[in-house]
């Protein structure tokens, strides 16, 4: 793999793409050049700046730092760098077809500022993605199963 180091931890990995120029594709994810991907072991948490791809869905043009926590029951997703973008992140781990799902658009205080549309497609949630604007911070997602 040239340009790219993976190092592995007990239970993180961390992929890191040095090209300047060239975007690193690996298992769905357009690592971005000089971005990097970080992934534990258990697929509980996904962080990195990506381009082109985000677990093998297709993101908008431009760079995206992401950060993706699951839980059994609640995923949440935060986008502090990049343009908006229509993201499918994959279900918490107990929905169970046919049972709602709830996103929520959660504000730098943690408090919830509404809700937010999206569409279940092959067990991902898909939605748009804010990032920031300037002078605000991007919102997090508060995805769950309900």
């Amino acid at each position: 793999m040239a340009n790219v180091t993976d190092t592995g931890y007990p239970n993180l990995s961390v992929l890191a793409n040095w090209s300047a120029s060239d975007a690193y594709a690996t298992d769905g994810y357009g690592v971005a050049p000089t971005g990097f991907l970080a992934r534990s072991r258990d697929g509980a948490l996904v962080a990195g700046t990506f381009t082109g791809t985000f677990d093998g869905s297709p993101l908008s043009a431009g760079t995206h730092d992401l950060v993706v926590n699951r839980g059994s029951s609640v995923v949440t997703v935060h986008q502090p760098l990049g343009p908006d973008t229509q993201l499918a992140v994959r279900l918490p781990s107990s929905w169970q077809a046919g049972r709602p799902v709830h996103a929520t658009v959660l504000g730098p205080d943690g408090n919830s500022r509404g809700t937010v549309d999206g569409t279940i497609q092959n067990g991902r949630f898909v939605f748009t993605c804010a990032g920031p604007l300037p002078g605000i911070p991007a919102p997090t997602y508060r995805i769950s199963t309900g």
